[in-house]
């Protein structure tokens, strides 16, 4: 709801104006525990959607404006380097961050920036966000997309083909993906090859609390082998329904979703026909009922 307030109360202010609120905006749901993910998020969604406009219609504003002098670093250097440094914080594990040096140091990092009771560990992080490779992914996110904005070389790799397509379907295989895993993927790793062996060991975690783990033991280099071919074929073959799903489930949909919204915008008249049928009775072209005075 605060999302569509600041965007109707701004809507009649200068694009400057608009982007200071919306980054104000962005600061101070950072430091509220309760709106991180989701005042974030959206707040900023907004705000980099109003810069991609921008940036569209003074034909990339930042290699233009912001580098007047024609500085490399400022035109193409920063943009990557924003991008690697997005990569390193998606890399976050979503469990063991106590165990690498790399992931203890975002950990670290991570409760040093933002509110103890949304920290890796804490209570509130527990119980209500679930996990803490949340805060990072949330803020991979968003480095990664405003590196492209302002990185026309990271915009022209992304706009490969291959890369197309595969964002494409990236909504498909999103929805198959979990149903893949445990119909077929899981039959490949544990019900084709040799059996496992497994042992259990104690962990310790960057807060001192112990439990169980299962660790797996090294198999051959033949069945690695064969789990490696499994999973590609795996991959393929999710690859294969959810190309099937986004021409066969999205297409149709999206032209029901178009049929409905022209019918809503009163660019296209609904035939009486099913209703005549259903309640018993026509419609005359007068504009009078069967058995009723016109109105």
């Amino acid at each position: 709801m605060w999302l569509y307030l600041i965007l109707g109360a701004t809507s009649g202010f200068t694009p400057f104006w608009r982007r200071t609120i919306l980054f104000a905006m962005n600061i101070i749901c950072a430091l509220v525990p309760d709106s991180v993910f989701s005042g974030v998020a959206f707040f900023t969604g907004a705000l980099l959607a109003d810069l991609s406009l921008v940036l569209e219609a003074n034909n990339s504003m930042s290699t233009k404006r912001i580098c007047r002098q024609g500085r490399r670093f400022l035109r193409v250097v920063w943009p990557i380097g924003l991008f690697i440094v997005a990569l390193f914080c998606a890399s976050y594990p979503d469990h063991g961050e106590e165990r690498m040096a790399w992931s203890h140091f975002l950990t670290r990092i991570a409760v040093a920036v933002f509110p103890n009771s949304i920290t890796p560990g804490s209570a509130f992080f527990l119980t209500v966000s679930g996990y803490s490779f949340r805060v990072y992914a949330l803020t991979a996110a968003i480095l990664l997309v405003f590196s492209l904005l302002f990185s026309p070389p990271l915009r022209h790799l992304f706009s490969h083909p291959v890369l197309v397509f595969l964002g494409s379907i990236s909504f498909p295989v999103y929805l198959l993906h979990a149903t893949m895993i445990r119909a077929v993927l899981v039959r490949i790793i544990y019900g084709v090859g040799a059996p496992e062996t497994y042992e259990f060991v104690e962990r310790v975690d960057a807060y001192g609390n112990v439990f169980p783990e299962i660790v797996q033991q090294s198999l051959p280099l033949f069945w690695k082998c064969e789990r490696i071919i499994g999973w590609i074929l795996w991959m393929g073959l999710l690859i294969f329904l959810a190309n099937v799903w986004k021409n066969y489930v999205d297409v149709p949909c999206v032209q029901l979703t178009r049929w409905v919204e022209s019918i809503m915008n009163g660019e296209r008249v609904v035939s009486m026909g099913i209703l005549q049928k259903v309640r018993g009775y026509r419609v005359l072209r007068e504009g009078s009922v069967q058995g009723q005075e016109p109105v």
